[in-house]
């Protein structure tokens, strides 16, 4: 009978038919329903793991802290400008600019732009920075926790100026800084830890990140992410992750990421004395930033690429070295690359920025002899 048939003979079929036919579809279904939520996590597993987060550090603008002065994004980057940054962010595709951004904004203030550029205001070049990182990517600011402990106690107005910004995607994830200062201050105690978090989530800010460099705290059960740092002595030779600080973190069963930093200024200082960019590129490569350590440890390396007085943009390896020449800032670059290859095309990084120089170029060749007839007339004497 032709599927046709088959409806006809159903329209004039008795209720009772209609009913089990009816059953027999609905257990079909949920049979394959069951199928597919059995074959899902297959799936997945053939497919692996999602790529990693990549969380890329460039501070490019501060409010000072403790109310120095009134004026707010000063740009800190005197070597690059705001259409250089943004170029940076496409080239690498980031998913989170970790503490991009320091205090409060000042959103109609003007950026520095590359000559020939349009003028930007903050809140133009905010706006920008996220879309040209990988899908999903977003702005982490960090606020200090010094403001809590100053005499205006301004650090949950300052939460709340930061999450009303109209940025898009909006911010929902803060990092406080200074972490061990304010929960070792003999006024902060559990209870003044946990009204801080409650508020600052009550605030819309749905992960709150805390860094543990100058000592693990706890946080009550209420941090999301928690950052710990590098141990160097005298450059970037004997440079390690500091595994003491991760385990500590890790025993927080609340703490869902661990950020390992080479932390501002101290430890980066000593990670670039007596060090060069060779020297650098084998700590970050071999001991810090390992894909397969981050992985197996479980922890994300934040890679700096532009800060105060580090910029892995002008630190380029030997010719003739293992790296070939190339710019820590590219060799960060391809380690990221390799550590995303699940991504679609359009959000792998491209690393093309800040490549090694080329040969130089050949020398122009001589001009071409006059003519003969052009040619001025000599007279060889011999002596006798």
């Amino acid at each position: 009978m032709n599927k046709r048939g088959t409806r006809e003979g159903l329209i004039g079929a008795p209720r009772g038919l209609l009913l089990l036919y009816a059953l027999v579809v609905m257990e079909r279904l949920q049979a394959l329903s069951l199928l597919a939520a059995l074959l899902a996590p297959l799936l997945l597993d053939a497919a692996g793991p999602p790529p990693p987060p990549v969380y890329m550090r460039l501070r490019v603008m501060t409010t000072k802290e403790r109310h120095e002065d009134v004026n707010q994004s000063m740009w800190q980057l005197p070597n690059h400008t705001a259409t250089e940054v943004l170029a940076m962010i496409a080239d690498v595709k980031p998913t989170l600019l970790e503490r991009y951004f320091s205090g409060r904004a000042n959103l109609s203030a003007p950026v520095p732009v590359s000559p020939g550029e349009p003028p930007m205001t903050v809140g133009e070049f905010l706006n920008r920075s996220a879309t040209k990182g990988a899908a999903g990517c977003s702005i982490m600011p960090r606020l200090s926790l010094w403001e809590a402990l100053d005499a205006q106690d301004s650090l949950l107005d300052t939460a709340a100026h930061l999450k009303a910004l109209p940025i898009e995607p909006p911010m929902t994830a803060l990092g406080l800084d200074n972490w061990a200062n304010f929960a070792s201050d003999p006024s902060v105690n559990a209870s003044v830890i946990r009204a801080l978090f409650v508020e600052l989530r009550a605030q819309g800010w749905t992960t709150l990140s805390v860094n543990e460099v100058g000592g693990v705290h706890s946080a009550e059960g209420l941090a999301d992410m928690a950052d710990f740092g590098t141990s160097v002595a005298n450059g970037a030779a004997d440079a390690v992750p500091n595994w003491q600080e991760l385990e500590k973190i890790k025993a927080d069963p609340t703490i869902k990421h661990a950020l390992l930093y080479i932390d501002f200024a101290g430890q980066m200082m000593r990670f670039m004395n007596n060090s060069s960019p060779d020297d650098i590129a084998a700590a970050l490569l071999d001991r810090i930033a390992t894909n397969a350590l981050q992985e197996e440890r479980g922890y994300s390396f934040v890679y700096p690429t532009v800060q105060s007085f580090w910029d892995s943009t002008v630190l380029f390896t030997e010719p003739t070295g293992r790296y070939g020449g190339k710019s820590v800032y590219s060799l960060m670059c391809e380690n990221i690359r390799a550590a995303v290859v699940g991504r679609p095309p359009a959000d792998m990084p491209a690393c093309k920025l800040y490549q090694p120089p080329g040969p130089p170029a050949p020398a122009p060749p001589a001009p071409p002899l006059p003519p003969l007839t052009q040619r001025p007339n000599f007279v060889f004497v011999l002596a006798e």
